[in-house]
């Protein structure tokens, strides 16, 4: 969906899940930029859906990074008004490109710390060779982090969002929600209106950072 012609408003860059494309998931993102009164920019991943290429962690990081371009170069948008709201593997690009350039905020919807700490239980410190190293660039974020997770997902642990959470440089109290799984999570009653105040807590923390400048 191309953003609506309104830079006062935030506009919400959607990176999907694994396995997924954005066909199904239009009522959503529809709902979402209603209920948070902002525009929603959605992409599918090479390899996905109508778009070519392969996928892999290269591409992942270039598709993300491709489309912010287009919204500040093409749109002439400001990226303190761009949030990115990664679902799943979608936590990836989001945290990429977030730990490299100032946004106005992260929305990390069941996220995961590394691609081999999804398959296995392991703390140690992550391998040259582990994709996705989330826990690694998180605290390199520099705006404020929201992180949402289901405490019965049975695909990324609840204990992945708990980690990253406590890595951030700037959270906002998560949302650990009882009883939802990978797939259910964004049907809960607390999903949109945690999402709607976290545009309100983005609005405080520039406004502060504003006035220590």
């Amino acid at each position: 969906r191309k953003p609506a012609e309104n830079k006062d408003r935030y506009t919400i860059v959607y990176s999907h899940s694994n396995g997924m494309d954005l066909g199904p998931w239009f009522r959503y993102l529809r709902r979402l930029g209603k209920r948070c009164e902002s525009n929603v920019f959605a992409y599918e991943y090479s390899g996905y859906g109508l778009s070519g290429g392969r996928p892999s962690e290269r591409n992942l990081y270039a598709d993300i990074e491709s489309v912010v371009k287009t919204l500040v170069c093409d749109k002439h948008m400001n990226c303190k008004r761009i949030i990115l709201l990664g679902e799943s593997i979608g936590s990836v690009p989001s945290i990429h490109l977030a730990s490299s350039i100032s946004m106005a905020g992260v929305i990390l919807k069941a996220p995961l710390m590394s691609g081999i700490r999804t398959m296995f239980d392991y703390s140690g410190n992550t391998w040259t060779f582990d994709p996705f190293p989330n826990i690694e660039l998180i605290s390199k974020v520099d705006c404020p982090i929201l992180i949402i997770h289901g405490t019965e997902d049975e695909v990324i642990d609840i204990s992945h969002g708990i980690s990253l959470y406590k890595r951030c440089r700037h959270p906002v109290s998560p949302l650990w929600v009882s009883g939802r799984n990978h797939s259910t999570l964004r049907l809960d009653e607390q999903f949109f209106p945690r999402i709607q105040l976290f545009i309100t807590e983005i609005e405080n923390f520039h406004k502060n950072q504003s006035i220590k400048v």
